[in-house]
């Protein structure tokens, strides 16, 4: 990840992804620049023990509207900047700092076969996938937020990618 913009510019929580299975994506970044891990999915069969269907993607919405299965760190890092936009709303008073010690404080750490599931060739270490997979309700709990109940309001959330000109 130390490699690619925007991932290793300054100030950027940058987010590797996860299979259903807690492992490493084939696909994601790694190294010591990755932060945290969250899901990505994963539509390909990379480990013979498992079967891999379309529904182990990320249930997305494309421009029409439409649901359909991903999978991606583009999956994988809306989880993250929900999260911290969750975090943000429920304790107004947390900063950027804030946000991000709870989230890599609280992530479940990746064993050095987890990491490394996907390409057990490169030899990663525990380290190269960051401080582990965020877990939201540990996160939360970090500040001091209510975890129980949380009243939204009525609000829904969706993460999407948009262009916007002008």
């Amino acid at each position: 990840a130390g490699s690619y913009t925007p991932g290793n510019c300054p100030d950027v929580l940058t987010v590797g992804a996860v299979t259903r299975e807690g492992e490493r994506a084939y696909y994601s970044n790694y190294g010591s620049r990755i932060d945290v891990m969250a899901p990505g999915g994963e539509q390909k069969d990379t480990n013979t023990s498992t079967t891999v269907t379309i529904e182990d993607g990320i249930l997305s919405l494309n421009a029409s509207g439409d649901y359909l299965y991903l999978q991606g760190t583009s999956m994988a890092a809306p989880h993250v900047a929900g999260l911290a936009a969750l975090m943000k709303a429920l304790e107004p008073t947390a900063n950027q700092t804030d946000v991000r010690a709870a989230l890599v404080s609280t992530a479940r750490p990746l064993s050095s076969f987890q990491c490394d599931a996907a390409e057990p060739n490169a030899i990663l270490g525990s380290g190269d996938c960051g401080a582990g997979t965020v877990d939201a309700a540990a996160a939360l709990a970090a500040l001091n937020v209510n975890t129980g109940t949380v009243d939204l309001a009525g609000m829904q959330v969706y993460a999407c990618s948009a262009v916007v000109s002008n």
